[in-house]
């Protein structure tokens, strides 16, 4: 009776304590957040950057030839990815200036056209990108970036969303306390 009335406490504490899982994310940068090499730090959009004139090259040891400089054309670079596991949706931030005075720049990640990019300015713009089915189950994200006219890139940056089941301590709680039920009752009847 001992072992009966202490395994519904752990039932109701079990249940008590349960919690829902909840969703992770992940996120994965190329380039730094440093002002396109101007300031070090992060910067608002907004700002002018054709003000340094065309052709700068602000990069610093580390970067990755398409940030922080002056480019024309067409550029691609890749994001290494490793997909997590449950991946619901996955974004791409694109902080960029320039990208054509008249017309933006395209953009195309994995194949799939995702629209334009900057602003057909040159000020610095932050745009946000669902790539979802652009990136599927590839663990890689080849983003093409293409202008007619000069733009600068500070940095792209992917973020994933999963859902991944979790298994929770509460649940393991109650599927041990069942198990401590079942040897208990085989116990008694045996």
């Amino acid at each position: 009776m001992r072992t009966l009335r202490m395994l519904l406490v752990l039932t109701v504490m079990a249940l008590a304590a349960q919690g829902v899982a909840r969703a992770d994310t992940v996120s994965v940068l190329y380039g730094d957040k440093d002002c396109f090499g101007i300031t070090g730090s992060p910067c608002a959009t907004g700002i002018n950057i054709y003000s340094l004139g065309g052709g700068f090259d602000n990069r610093t040891a580390g970067d990755p030839s398409v940030t922080d400089n002056w480019l024309f054309g067409s550029q691609t670079f890749t994001i290494d990815l490793a997909l997590p596991v449950g991946l619901t949706s996955a974004a791409l931030d694109l902080f960029s200036a320039g990208a054509g005075t008249a017309v933006p720049g395209s953009i195309t990640v994995n194949g799939v056209s995702l629209g334009v990019f900057g602003g057909g300015n040159n000020l610095s713009t932050l745009q946000t990108y669902d790539i979802t089915s652009a990136i599927g189950t590839a663990n890689i994200a080849s983003i093409v970036l293409a202008s007619g006219d000069g733009w600068a890139l500070d940095y792209a940056e992917v973020t994933m969303v999963t859902s991944a089941a979790v298994p929770e301590p509460a649940s393991l709680l109650l599927f041990g306390t069942g198990l401590v039920g079942l040897r208990a009752w085989r116990k008694r009847l045996g």
